[in-house]
């Protein structure tokens, strides 16, 4: 017997979309993006499925993902300074190996050994 407390068909919109668009992602810069047929298409769905996904967790009595607690403004402002400062720190990590090789001519091995004093504190 099937518990209707459960949003079963929201947490299969969000699997699709969130599935599409790893995929879309995973796969798109080797196959050229959007000149391939597919890639097209995981984009459309996961744009689909993203917007179900929103309307069905505004609607549904009991949400996967309970939107309507952004409209605590102390939760919505730690979310947005949360997002802030993950996407500073992180994002550094990211770009500057793609910066030091891209860039400056490094090879992977030499970005690696420029990144070893930053991890060492890590493992002390």
């Amino acid at each position: 017997m099937a518990d209707k407390g459960i949003d079963w068909l929201g947490i299969f919109l969000l699997t699709i979309s969130v599935g599409s668009l790893q995929n879309r992602s995973r796969k798109g810069e080797s196959e050229d993006w959007f000149n391939t047929n597919y890639i097209a298409v995981l984009s459309f769905v996961a744009v689909l499925g993203l917007v179900g996904f929103t309307w069905r967790e505004l609607t549904y009595d009991h949400p996967v993902v309970d939107f309507h607690i952004l409209k605590n403004r102390a939760f919505s402002v730690g979310i947005f300074t949360t997002f802030i400062l993950g996407f500073g720190l992180f994002g550094s990590v990211f770009i500057f190996p793609v910066f030091a090789e891209n860039l400056l001519g490094f090879s992977g091995q030499q970005t690696g050994e420029m990144l070893i004093p930053g991890d060492l504190p890590l493992f002390s």
